[in-house]
């Protein structure tokens, strides 16, 4: 079945305005702050860094959350903030320091959740052109949308008050020009490559993790590259891709230091074989976050992910080896980034949480799609 541009595009907005709606009536119903959400407020906004039990009065509490009038807009505080934390690149906190200073004295939900509004309806277009970029269908590329937008794995990124979102907004705008760059062949326009340099830029300033998805995408890009013969292709892209990184620590220079001893960084890797064996370290991380998977994408059931990944694997047995077709070339792009970046994460992450994924989470539906 195949459906025209204009039916595509209505079924597309009206997914999209779902999937929001769907996700700001659970924003409505919402209680409570998680303690990371009050954070992003604080190192968004605060000048003074008050700890929580040195409060003394509602003006404390204000300076602690909101933009204040003498702070308006002060992105080298949001910097400095930063660099004190350090635990994250100041992009996103930028991003909300400029709502809340439009509202001085302001602290509600609102704030940070329109940031993230704007970010997942730009990631629900960005993944539609992805899978119609990979399947070359729009009925597919509907598909893998709709099994996202409307999973709890969209829900949970869209009211999370923090940067997740974002860096899966500015991770598949990187997989998308990349596979529009792979797709134009030895041809390199300019226009592709002026894109590709704030989508990195950004990337690295949101999230940290952004650099190990881009660095997976790259790698499948440098290799097939390579086995096409495009290297003027492939040093172009690099060099952009080098020179946006470059540009995010020119501005942030704390970068190498978060990302190499940082608790979010590579400091994270450390693991006390003297409590657990490694064997049962990985078993148990592995089993955490299939069980997370479960919960935020297979309504919380370990046997229906089992039961797709079956039906999955054995469609790709049935097109491989019975039907002799093989999966196109893009396919990659979505499969080795997502897979890997998922054992990966689930082994370092500090914390057992799906927040360490939600951008592959977007990637999920696309994989299962490809064998279709």
């Amino acid at each position: 079945m195949k459906l025209s541009n204009k039916i595509t595009g209505l079924i597309l907005a009206l997914i999209v305005v779902l999937s929001l709606g769907v996700s700001t009536l659970f924003m409505l119903q919402k209680q409570g702050y998680h303690e990371d959400e009050l954070l992003t407020y604080n190192l968004a906004n605060s000048s003074k860094q008050l700890e929580m039990g040195e409060w003394s009065d509602v003006g404390d509490f204000t300076e602690y959350l909101a933009a204040t009038e003498g702070h308006r807009f002060d992105y080298a505080q949001v910097v400095q903030n930063q660099i004190i934390d350090a635990s994250h690149p100041p992009f996103y906190y930028a991003l909300v320091h400029t709502v809340c200073s439009l509202f001085p004295g302001v602290f509600n939900r609102w704030l940070a959740y329109v940031i993230n509004l704007v970010m997942m309806a730009i990631s629900l277009l960005l993944l539609f052109r992805v899978g119609k970029r990979v399947t070359n269908n729009n009925l597919y590329a509907l598909i893998a949308v709709g099994g996202y937008a409307f999973s709890i794995a969209c829900v949970t990124t869209t009211v999370y008050l923090r940067m997740y979102a974002t860096l899966t907004c500015f991770v598949l705008a990187f997989l998308a020009l990349t596979l529009r760059i792979y797709d134009r062949g030895k041809k390199v326009k300019l226009t592709d490559m002026l894109m590709l340099l704030p989508a990195v830029t950004l990337g690295v300033l949101t999230q940290y993790y952004f650099i190990l998805f881009a660095g997976l995408i790259g790698l499948v890009f440098l290799i097939l590259s390579i086995r096409e013969r495009c290297v003027k292709r492939l040093l172009i892209y690099a060099a952009v891709a080098i020179a946006g990184a470059g540009i995010a620590l020119a501005i942030y220079p704390h970068i190498i230091s978060n990302v190499l001893g940082g608790n979010r960084g590579l400091g994270s890797l450390e693991i006390s074989v003297d409590a657990i064996t490694i064997f049962t370290y990985v078993v148990y991380k592995l089993g955490t976050y299939m069980q997370l998977l479960a919960k935020d994408l297979f309504l919380n059931q370990v046997w229906f992910l089992a039961l797709c990944t079956g039906l999955s694997l054995g469609a790709w047995v049935y097109f491989r080896f019975v039907r002799k077709e093989k999966m196109p070339r893009r396919g990659l792009f979505i499969f080795v980034p997502a897979v890997v970046y998922f054992f990966f994460i689930a082994l370092v992450s500090p914390f057992n949480s799906d927040r360490y994924v939600m951008a592959r989470h977007a990637l999920l539906p696309l994989r299962q799609d490809q064998s279709l």
